[in-house]
């Protein structure tokens, strides 16, 4: 049996459809009123905008580097959700809705007109917060079983939270919502990570380069590194503050390897 998850820019233009087979092999095809846009772009360098179906050794690359690049990660968060750590397709299911960029992959049943899921922010406290925090490692990402939430490429444990520009609030985002940092703690094997990490990004603005902005706080004497998303705009709207997903890949992505 064939299934389906429609992958739709900033959760409301439906860019293609992706599919998978029984033995979990993968296409891609775009919409037509996609390729229609002036405003279209490719969600892969790799994948350029074309009539037809992409086949599953073409966009594989791209549909993988969505996912945790952790090994353990991908068996835990499999494990949360009855599916293979290999089947890329399955774990895209339950973790696709706000992925690095500004691709959402979503059910076609959990489409609203005009194709935008019901989204929603979790304030959270500070002891909830250190409390998801310390137990990242058996929880990555804060998947909940019965929440899908995010899904972030890389080796550190980490997750990804909404904090409000005017009140620094954090909250938890679901369904889709966008989230607008990433918090990172220590790598296992290498102590201060996160202290280390926070002072290369102070030094690369230091000297001029574009770096995401930084910030350590601590939970219960833990380090845990806050890095504003790259891959998100903020505009001041009469409703308050909106936040727009900014499309990205990396350069396995966008060579196909």
């Amino acid at each position: 049996m064939t299934k389906t998850l429609l992958v739709l820019a900033n959760g409301r233009d439906r860019v293609g459809v992706l599919r998978a087979d029984a033995r979990g092999y993968m296409s891609f095809e775009y919409d037509p009123e996609w390729l229609a846009s002036p405003a279209a772009y490719p969600v892969s360098q790799s994948i350029p905008l074309r009539d037809g179906a992409f086949d599953h050794q073409a966009i594989e690359p791209f549909f993988d580097g969505l996912l945790p690049d952790k090994k353990d990660v991908r068996r835990q968060i499999a494990a949360l959700f009855d599916v293979a750590p290999t089947d890329e397709f399955g774990i895209l299911e339950h973790i696709g809705r706000d992925c690095a960029g500004a691709l959402m992959l979503i059910h076609p049943d959990q489409a609203k007109s005009p194709l935008q899921p019901d989204a929603h922010l979790s304030a959270i406290s500070t002891d909830d917060l250190a409390k998801r925090i310390a137990e990242l490692p058996q929880r990555p990402l804060f998947i909940e079983e019965d929440e899908v939430v995010l899904s972030l490429a890389g080796v550190n444990d980490k997750a990804a939270v909404y904090i409000d520009p005017a009140t620094q609030e954090i909250s938890l985002p679901f369904g889709g919502y966008p989230s607008t940092h990433i918090l990172k703690i220590d790598i296992e094997r290498l102590p201060d990570s996160t202290r280390t990490e926070h002072f290369c990004m102070k030094l690369a603005r230091k000297i001029g380069l574009d770096a995401a902005h930084t910030k350590i706080r601590l939970f219960n004497d833990r380090p845990v590194l806050f890095v504003t998303r790259f891959d998100r705009a903020y505009a001041q709207t009469s409703n308050g503050v909106r936040v727009t997903r900014l499309h990205q890949e990396d350069f396995c992505q966008a060579l196909g390897v």
